[in-house]
């Protein structure tokens, strides 16, 4: 994503000091909220930030996404209830 929209400045991933690791997507805004770094995330995270006015969202030139895949275990069937959920992140996806 950084080198597809920032080819002039973006200089390897080697380039980049990493310093922490979060899992908690509202945790790794915090610290971004504060001005000690930055991080790519789906604008929907963003948008529910508590802190969002003092967030810089940047527009890409080249919007950048991923496949979602569903997984589930080859000989196993999944419980009923499980359907509701498969079909609304279907009906989201089209």
């Amino acid at each position: 994503m950084l080198g597809q929209n920032f080819p002039n400045n973006y200089k390897g991933i080697e380039a980049l000091t990493h310093r922490g690791y979060v899992n908690q997507l509202t945790q790794i805004l915090l610290p971004v909220a504060k001005g000690l770094g930055f991080t790519v995330l789906p604008e929907s995270v963003v948008n529910r930030f508590e802190e969002r006015d003092r967030l810089k969202s940047l527009a890409l030139n080249s919007p950048v996404s991923q496949s979602l895949y569903l997984s589930r275990k080859k000989h196993r069937e999944l419980p009923k209830r499980y359907e509701a959920v498969m079909d609304l992140v279907h009906d989201s996806m089209q």
